[in-house]
């Protein structure tokens, strides 16, 4: 099975209980079945909406083990309010892109905030079954 992770940070980037959590759930998860990871990162010397590694779209993905993890660059250069937090137009764009390259049997979100509630659209859109946990 193809298991995508969505989730707002990774660690050693983010160290908190959401990211604890899906870290630890991920690599399990990877022993039996294919587990991606998509996830914004911070890094003030870097643009909005960029990729956390540098080089082309495909060389966005990085692997800790058996994981696949792409993240996104958002440093709230264009947030306005909370809601910014959770609306986040561009991010969406750069989601539907990603899930257009593959599209996962189904996607598990750990957390919207930084990554825009957009990608549970997108993610019906694409007919994706979408599990949800609250940690």
């Amino acid at each position: 099975m193809d298991i995508l992770f969505i989730t707002s940070g990774w660690p050693p980037e983010q160290i908190g209980g959401v990211e604890i959590y899906a870290r630890r759930l991920a690599m399990e998860l990877s022993q039996r079945h294919k587990v991606r990871v998509f996830y914004r990162e911070a890094d003030p010397s870097r643009p909005d909406y960029g990729p956390a590694w540098r080089g082309t779209w495909r060389g966005m993905q990085r692997h800790e083990g058996d994981l696949e993890l792409t993240g996104v660059h958002y440093n709230y250069g264009d947030f306005k309010d909370f809601t910014g937090t959770f609306n986040i137009r561009p991010m969406g764009e750069i989601f539907e892109k990603y899930l257009e390259e593959s599209l996962p049997d189904i996607a598990h979100i750990h957390h919207l905030g930084r990554i825009g509630h957009q990608t549970v659209e997108i993610l019906a859109k694409h007919g994706v079954p979408v599990a949800v946990s609250y940690t």
